[in-house]
């Protein structure tokens, strides 16, 4: 992998999740008031992700107090560890690599992540961690589709429901059998 490539690929990831992290989901989980803090510190730890970090002076740096920077750091690693998180950096990186345009869901709150439009449709529910076969299900029946797949983190299996066939595939296996 080259320097452009890996310029790329970092860009990408800023763009494509930093900021939505960063913009939305940590303002939203813990009340951040600064968020350009918060950007400067990401900043810094992925300028050089191993390298160890004075509090005090990072803090003196930033304008903020220390206790401020330390919450941040909670933050941030309290984020990276949440399985909600992760699941849903997972379902919206798939998403965002399928190219996705549709979706459903029904009055009753059944819903399929991502409908592939073609002669027969094709349905798609992503899935980090639990399999949730209901919303495939009730897609495949009422629009008489015989086969879902659900785009899993590292699960591989095949379920047979009714005379319905649910294939489960890792991620990076779905995409290496589609380029």
């Amino acid at each position: 992998m080259g320097i452009k490539d890996k310029d790329i690929i970092r860009k990408y990831i800023k763009e494509s999740i930093v900021e939505k992290v960063i913009y939305r989901d940590l303002p939203q989980l813990f009340q951040i008031k600064d968020i350009g803090v918060l950007e400067s510190l990401l900043e810094i730890i992925m300028e050089e992700p191993g390298q160890l970090i004075e509090l005090t002076d990072l803090s003196k740096e930033l304008k903020v107090s220390r206790h401020t920077l330390s919450n941040y750091f909670f933050y941030l690693e309290d984020f990276k560890d949440d399985n909600i998180s992760k699941s849903k950096a997972f379902e919206w990186l798939v998403v965002t690599r399928l190219n996705a345009e549709f979706f459903w869901r029904d009055p009753y709150k059944n819903e399929v992540d991502v409908i592939i439009a073609q002669n027969n449709p094709i349905p798609l529910e992503i899935k980090y961690g639990k399999i949730d076969t209901t919303g495939l299900i009730v897609f495949m029946r009422k629009f008489k589709v015989n086969e879902g797949y659900i785009i899993s983190h590292v699960r591989e299996d095949s379920l047979k429901v009714d005379n319905n066939m649910i294939k489960i595939i890792p991620a990076f296996k779905y995409f290496l059998m589609k380029t």
